[in-house]
């Protein structure tokens, strides 16, 4: 049967890799690593060159690469340099020595791995939109004189006014050219969220649809309850396909940048399948969680008429944010029994950079953990983030029109932000300082007259203004 969260694209718009790993390099950086839990939306990656970890892959969601996107307006410290190890016995095999770049945002735009001898052997490269969106990502040899690309993706973005993406199309390099793959359009409801996505695989010249997924809101400050996918029939009309209900989300905040909606840890859910007109139970998941937000996970099967044990996932977070341990277990005759599973040990330096981190591997045959790979951070440069574009300050507003009040949704602040409404004459008719924690302002219009009125959000670096109808 077909696994629900195939959906690469979700994770490829809604997640781009940006990062090219999920070990955290400062305490600032302790969200990314949502990205180990079972996001809904993260099963299973397809087409991205950097799989996401997924729900029975948490086991290997630690990259070699250890770089996290900073958030907008944080400084925080990456670093230059990593030399990787192998085991050697007792001791550790230095085996590459990867050096890396960033831009003024600090995200990564190239990682370059040497031999111990300084030789070149891989490259990879990043480019961004105005949006911090990955638009380009290539992988390059060296033929020891130079660099041969032999493989990639790009992506150009389609925005609405409000920073949103509303399309996308990618490319993948192939025979020795860029190949359109998958295209992407995006609609969100009266609220701003994201509601709808209908993708499209390449025919020759032409884009056949080939998945669409429609999401529910009980409101619109909350994650969404369920989940609606679609593949087109013989005659390529979309049918019902899969659905994923009961969703409750173990946190979830609406204000978030777009590539990490979904990004966010999911506690439960029950998945069904569509079967001679009706709905069949096929899975549930119930997570419990416990300090720094680890976790432990089991998923159910529905198997004559019953919930089934099936797989069971832990996973562990020091207060940093980064993974200590990912372990995966199946259900055999009434015991739980380590399908796989990883540890990891990392050391902080003073300014609470990540400098080392040992990685071991579950082996079945011992049934015990084995030394599989060190990497040793140093040269760390501070990077300061750009602060956000004025079009991604505001998130949304709604109702729009209204007859009385208004809901105002904005990023996470970089610092103290002034709320101003005024009317079409240039006259001041609101105003208030906001602070750094809250993202939701509601304004009550109900005593304003009908009319237009403009909402500005102010910050030292940027100011976003939209309109507002009072009927």
């Amino acid at each position: 049967m077909k696994n629900f969260y195939k959906n690469y694209l979700l994770n490829r718009i809604v997640v781009p890799a940006i990062a090219t790993g999920l070990l955290l390099l400062s305490g600032a950086e302790a969200a990314t690593a949502q990205k180990n839990r079972p996001a809904l939306f993260s099963k299973v990656r397809e087409h991205a060159t950097q799989p996401l970890p997924t729900k029975r892959e948490a086991t290997t969601s630690v990259s070699t690469q250890s770089l996290a996107r900073l958030a907008a307006a944080t400084t925080s410290a990456q670093p230059l340099t990593s030399m990787h190890y192998s085991p050697n016995g007792a001791n550790w095999r230095h085996e590459t020595t990867n050096t890396y770049t960033y831009d003024g945002a600090g995200l990564v735009t190239s990682i370059t791995e040497k031999s111990p001898t300084g030789s070149n052997l891989t490259r990879e490269t990043w480019t961004y939109d105005q949006y911090g969106n990955e638009t380009e990502n290539k992988y390059e040899n060296w033929n020891g004189s130079q660099w041969e690309l032999n493989g990639g993706w790009r992506t150009a973005y389609t925005y609405n006014a409000g920073g949103k993406v509303t399309e996308s199309i990618e490319s993948n390099w192939s025979n020795n050219r860029w190949e359109l793959r998958y295209r992407s359009v995006v609609a969100y409801n009266a609220a701003g969220n994201f509601e709808s996505l209908t993708g499209y695989d390449r025919d020759g010249s032409n884009w056949l649809v080939e998945e669409s997924y429609t999401l529910t809101y009980a409101n619109a400050n909350s994650g969404p309850t369920s989940l609606l996918y679609m593949e087109p029939n013989r005659d390529g009309v979309l049918v019902n396909t899969e659905r994923t209900i009961d969703i409750v989300w173990h946190t979830f905040s609406t204000n978030v940048t777009f590539d990490t909606f979904f990004d966010q840890p999911v506690k439960s859910y029950l998945n069904q399948v569509w079967e001679n007109g009706q709905w069949v139970n096929e899975e549930k998941y119930d997570a419990v969680f416990g300090d720094n937000n680890s976790f432990v996970g089991i998923e159910q099967e529905w198997e004559n008429g019953a919930w089934v044990n099936s797989w069971r996932i832990t996973v562990n977070f020091d207060a940093w944010g980064n993974q200590t341990l990912g372990q995966d277990e199946e259900r055999e005759n009434g015991n739980w029994v380590i399908y796989g599973a990883n540890k990891y040990t990392h050391t902080y330096n003073s300014a609470n950079n990540l400098t080392e981190t040992i990685r071991q591997n579950w082996d079945e045959q011992t049934r015990a953990f084995s030394n599989t790979e060190r990497i040793v951070y140093s040269n760390f440069q501070t990077v300061t983030s750009a602060p956000l574009a004025a079009e991604e300050l505001i998130a949304s507003v709604y109702p729009n029109p209204t007859a009385d009040k208004i809901t105002l949704s904005y990023k996470q602040l970089p610092g103290r932000a002034t709320l101003q409404v005024t009317d079409m004459t240039g006259r001041t008719v609101f105003k208030k300082q906001l602070g750094t924690t809250a993202e939701q302002q509601e304004l009550d219009l109900s005593n304003f007259p009908a009319g237009l009125y403009m909402l500005q959000l102010s910050t030292a670096d940027a100011v976003a203004t939209r309109k507002v109808l009072k009927l």
